[in-house]
């Protein structure tokens, strides 16, 4: 489950992730129009980032056992 919220001038996005070191999200990315923004993830941290979404994209998170997923904003 991802979850995003309005801080300042960005998004905050939480997954709802496990973050161990066999199983967890390797990175978060915005991709829109003209631009991607990728944000590193590592093992036993938190799942969230702030990221600068911008009008209409994807958002793609990578899990290491599950592979890539993808969500349309």
């Amino acid at each position: 489950m991802v979850q995003i919220e309005a801080v300042e001038d960005e998004q905050f996005v939480t997954v709802d992730h496990p973050m161990n070191k066999t199983h967890f999200i390797s990175f978060v990315a915005w991709a829109s129009g003209d631009r991607v923004e990728l944000v590193k993830l590592y093992p036993e941290g938190n799942a969230q980032c702030r990221l600068h979404m911008r009008g209409h994209g994807y958002l793609y998170l990578y899990c290491n056992r599950h592979g890539l997923m993808r969500k349309r904003l």
